[in-house]
């Protein structure tokens, strides 16, 4: 496929947790659940591959409320 085994690995974690960020999941849940050591390696990889942080990965809350 002109992919090196390692890197396929990290695209399947990496979209596993961009779909996990994207529902609503918490960075750190995300993290453990794709395989990484901690959120700090989950931030690296997301830097690293899809120049994003996990934090702008995941959906805007709204700041308006109502009365």
């Amino acid at each position: 496929t002109g992919i090196q085994p390692v890197a396929h690995l990290q695209c399947r974690r990496l979209a596993k947790a961009m779909r996990l960020l994207c529902s609503g999941t918490s960075i750190a849940q995300a993290a453990v659940a794709c395989g990484y050591t901690d959120q700090s390696h989950l931030h690296r990889m997301c830097v690293k591959y899809l120049a994003a942080t996990p934090g702008q990965l995941k959906p805007r809350r709204s700041l308006s409320y109502k009365k």
